[in-house]
């Protein structure tokens, strides 16, 4: 999960507001832009014909300069507004983004990610002939490989185009995706829905976060993770009280020796590590038990990852010392307590 969290995806999911415009949301949604743009603590504003995070499942095969007879690529083809990558923070590496300044982007300009470029083998992508079923043009950009979706999937190859008309082409799942202040985000969230209400009040203003949105593809993993959490903290404290018993029993059975040794000048210490000793090398025995049979099980459970951390040596050599420094806890009280025991009461016993 730290992994998860940490990894770069290739966009900004922070300070994300997105809101469906699905139905008659969409019809205005040039007008609601512009409007929202006015306010300070909004950095941008833009529109997708899906949520990122999902996938409209729209796998087309595309015809381009240098394919190979017979070749086949499947790629997810998706509608953008002009400003969507620039609002996402994704990174284009090859040629430009879309512009408005450039009046033949709507009709017939393709932006491909990496990963639909190095499938289709185009070498110097921009410039190059790129058409569909429905719609030809030309490869003006390549933007970096971004992980929209859960972890557990490879990147697929993407390919963008300019919505000429968002109420139509995002009539059902299209969504508008509002960059905010983190500093003013009330403000934000609230002329949002001002100007929503005001150009669209037939329709019910609803917002969600974008980072919200993304940490729902990992919900299995987090229940996972507090399930697993739960029953470490059930199994140490059965353990420990097994090992405080045990140590208790062991205790009570040489309970003369300790009284004979501490007549003959033993100290604590010495006691203590008697008593103890057993205990450590039952506890190394069992992780190294252990170790081998985690380390396949976890891996296993990592491979259904496409991106995934390592295990490194230390993880274990960490988790082992943590189980031995909880088990001399709980075994060294005892021990600590029988080793102080004065020596008369313990032979007056017997």
């Amino acid at each position: 999960m730290k992994f998860i969290h940490e990894k770069n995806l290739g966009f900004q999911k922070e300070n994300i507001v997105y809101v469906p415009i699905g139905g008659a949301g969409g019809t205005h949604y040039e007008t609601m832009k512009n409007e929202l743009l006015k306010n300070p603590n909004i950095l941008a504003v833009s529109a997708k014909d899906c949520l990122p995070t999902t996938s409209l499942r729209t796998l087309v095969d595309f015809y381009w300069d240098e394919k190979v007879p017979g070749q086949s690529v499947l790629m997810e083809l998706t509608g953008v507004d002009y400003d969507y990558f620039e609002a996402l923070n994704i990174n284009v590496i090859e040629g430009r983004a879309f512009s408005r300044m450039s009046p033949t982007d709507a009709a017939n300009a393709f932006v491909l990610n990496q990963e639909a470029v190095r499938q289709t083998g185009l070498k110097d992508a921009v410039g190059k002939k790129f058409a569909t079923y429905n719609k030809s043009g030309v490869i003006i950009g390549v933007i970096k490989n971004t992980n929209f979706k859960s972890l557990h999937e490879t990147v697929r190859p993407q390919v963008y185009h300019v919505m000429n008309n968002i109420a139509a082409e995002g009539m059902f799942t299209g969504v508008m995706l509002v960059k905010i202040q983190g500093t003013g985000q009330s403000d934000a969230l609230s002329s949002i829905k001002n100007v929503w209400n005001r150009i669209n009040p037939d329709v019910p203003f609803e917002f969600h976060f974008l980072d919200q949105a993304y940490e729902q593809l990992y919900s299995a993993e987090q229940r996972t993770q507090v399930i697993f959490n739960w029953f470490c903290v059930v199994a140490l404290v059965i353990a420990s009280l097994g090992l405080y018993g045990l140590a208790s029993f062991t205790a009570e059975n040489r309970r003369r020796e300790i009284g004979i040794r501490k007549t003959l000048g033993a100290d604590v210490k010495t006691i203590v590590v008697s008593l103890t000793v057993d205990f450590v090398k039952l506890v190394l025995l069992a992780n190294f038990i252990a170790w081998p049979l985690a380390w396949f099980f976890m891996n296993k459970w990592l491979q259904d990852f496409a991106y995934r951390t390592d295990m490194p040596w230390w993880i274990f050599s960490c988790a082992g010392m943590a189980a031995l420094a909880i088990a001399m806890a709980a075994v060294g009280f005892r021990a600590l307590r029988a080793a102080m025991t004065n020596p008369v009461e313990a032979l007056r016993h017997e």
